[in-house]
Order: structure tokens, then C-alpha cells, then sequence
């Protein structure tokens, strides 16, 4: 529960940020200054696209890892081949 409250806070305070903030172009920048969600709708929505970043992120790093690790002649292509 302490952590929970913590990212709660944590999230307060980044939403009070994008608030203040117009010239910020991301999702919950436009979610906050162009919708009517009220504060928990805003909050939920916000934890939800930071878990979702961070897990998508996690994920493909570590298929990647996995991924290079078992076909390393596949590095190998890449480094001379740079186009792509």
C-alpha cells in the first residue's frame, strides 16, 4: 500500500506538471487539456500508459537479448550491412 501511494503521488505531481505545462505534446497532455475525465479517470489513465510503455519496452529489450543471442550470425549481417 505504501508503494501504491507513493505512485499515486508520484503521479499527482506529474499530471499537476503537464497541467502547467501547454507546450507538452504527449498523450496525457492532450488527454488533460482536451477532455473532460475527471481526476482518478486521469490518474488511471496515466499509470496505465506508464505500465504499458515499461512492459512493451521490457519485453522486446529482452526478446531482442534472446534474439541475438541465439542467431548471432544475424549481428553480423547488420554490422556490414548499415542501410538498414
Amino acid at each position: 500500500m505504501k508503494a501504491l501511494r507513493g505512485f499515486d503521488r508520484y503521479l499527482a505531481g506529474h499530471i499537476g506538471r503537464l497541467r502547467e505545462d501547454d507546450a507538452d505534446n504527449t498523450i496525457l497532455s492532450e488527454v488533460l487539456h482536451n477532455s473532460d475525465l475527471s481526476e482518478v479517470e486521469i490518474r488511471m489513465l496515466a499509470g496505465l500508459l506508464l505500465g504499458a510503455g515499461f512492459v512493451t519496452t521490457s519485453h522486446v529489450l529482452g526478446k531482442a537479448v534472446v534474439a541475438r543471442v541465439r542467431h548471432p550470425g544475424q549481428l553480423a549481417a547488420l554490422c556490414t550491412n548499415r542501410s538498414w
